[in-house]
């Protein structure tokens, strides 16, 4: 979902390097600690929500207290690019960011990081591109933050009837074979800047189960459930999975400890790494962080740096030549 522009925009700028991963496609690495430090640092490959580019989630600089090098990948969707591509288009080129790392520079841990949209990035990579499309199972672990579901959030913030309209018409236009033509804007409402394809919307939209987008509606079936937390590929693949309380994208009548708990119970009944103890709804938490107080985001680092220090002993384990589960 768009960013909260609940804080005031403040200037600001930071230094890093500037990868450039895959023919067209940069990521940005952030200067730290991490990346200072001798030997090849362990990785974080952050991916922004829908609408977000380079530097427009509060939080992101934030993450370089966790003794990870940090860095943000920009994708063909990434601001602007996200109405006319795919899921399975982003699932793509991160195989090739998570092979540049790991491969070409010799990372000795990289984890994925979803934010909001990016969190569906993350799961179409891990549940549903085929295993020959995967960094070849070099992912040593994945991170979901706020992954709220776009069409609940939708419905919320369109209303009912101008919902219904719109992926009624989109789901029109699939059907006429019209699903790479833009949608109308007084349809979607302008409620985003950017064009957007009917097939992209209906993903995101549809309420019949069947979008792409919608891995995390509170009205999923079970075995949607089974076929994407329940199909992670490598099961080994630890996943962290938090959700923020206070999160203004999500309706007031979602039960998010319930909806959290639905999706690591699909997990344990499939053998998927989830990080029980770590996972979870963060109090007081927003969306993406702006405006919480100082203990919020030490609550959220906090998580985030034991389930990263996991992911550490556990490649010590498989190198031993063992597997640390976390089910």
């Amino acid at each position: 979902m768009p960013r909260s522009e609940s804080e005031p925009f403040v200037p600001s700028s930071y230094p890093g390097i500037l990868h450039h991963y895959t023919k067209g496609l940069t990521a940005f690495e952030f200067d730290g600690p991490a990346l200072k430090g001798s030997g090849k640092p362990l990785t974080v490959l952050f991916v922004a929500g829908l609408g977000d580019n380079l530097l427009t989630v509060p939080y992101v600089h934030d993450l370089l207290r966790i003794g990870w090098s940090i860095v943000q990948v920009l994708l063909s969707s990434s601001a602007g690019g996200w109405g006319t591509g795919s899921l399975h288009r982003d699932a793509k080129e991160l195989a090739l960011c998570i092979s540049y790392f790991k491969i070409q520079l010799s990372r000795p841990r990289v984890v994925l990081m979803g934010h909001s949209t990016g969190c569906q990035d993350v799961m179409e990579y891990l549940s549903r591109l085929d295993v020959s499309q995967q960094a070849n199972g070099l992912l040593d672990g994945a991170i979901l933050q706020a992954p709220v579901s776009d069409r609940e959030a939708l419905v919320m913030i369109m209303g009912q009837n101008a919902y219904d309209r719109s992926w009624k018409h989109a789901q029109k236009m699939v059907r006429a074979g019209k699903a790479e033509d833009i949608m109308p804007s007084q349809i979607t409402q302008n409620i985003f800047d950017s064009p957007c394809t009917a097939s992209r919307w209906y993903s995101l939209t549809s309420p019949l189960h069947d979008g792409a987008d919608d891995f995390f509606s509170s009205d999923t079936p079970i075995e949607n459930l089974e076929a994407t937390f329940g199909a992670i590929t490598p099961a080994r693949t630890p996943l962290l999975i938090l959700y923020s309380g206070a999160d203004e994208f999500t309706p007031t009548t979602v039960d998010k400890k319930a909806l959290v708990d639905r999706w690591v119970d699909a997990c344990r009944r499939n053998g998927v790494a989830v990080d029980v103890a770590n996972s979870g709804v963060i109090a007081n938490a927003t969306h993406n962080f702006a405006g919480c107080a100082d203990a919020v985001v030490a609550e959220f680092l906090g998580r985030l740096g034991r389930f990263l220090d996991g992911v550490v002993a556990e490649g010590n384990t498989k190198g031993a030549g063992g597997l640390m589960s976390k089910v």
